[in-house]
């Protein structure tokens, strides 16, 4: 199972969805593409920036990340990637990781709705899930 970095902040901020991003570490193997750190990285400064995310938990946060996810190297989804971007109208970023769910046959978690919602109507939409946030 692939996860982006919408999913992996609610690892680490209380909103909605954060229990049931949760629950994917203790139910499956993950993985994504290597760029999710940075990604991941800058959501928590920003949310450190609004006074919801202590700082000096950062480190930890990005230890435990490492740790839980397999990382796939960007340089083997680029192709993948901007066929998807440009079949969506949509972000590189955000393709790389439904390009790692196509390649390998898996599902891509996310909590973009936006994103969701443009794969889901794609031929992607297979390797596409939205996470559940109640």
């Amino acid at each position: 199972m692939v996860v982006d970095a919408s999913v992996v902040f609610k690892w680490f901020v209380e909103e909605p969805g954060t229990e049931a991003a949760r629950k994917l570490i203790v139910d499956h193997q993950l993985k994504a593409p290597a760029h999710l750190l940075s990604e991941f990285l800058n959501a928590l400064w920003v949310a450190s920036m609004a006074g919801r995310f202590d700082p000096t938990k950062a480190a930890a946060a990005l230890d435990k990340t490492e740790r839980t996810i397999d990382l796939v190297p960007v340089e083997l989804l680029t192709n993948s990637a901007m066929e998807i971007a440009l079949a969506l109208n949509h972000s590189v970023y955000d393709c790389l990781y439904l390009a790692a769910a196509a390649d390998t046959s898996s599902m891509l978690v996310t909590a973009d709705e936006r994103f969701h919602r443009a794969a889901s109507a794609s031929k992607w939409g297979t390797n596409i899930s939205l996470l559940a946030l109640k």
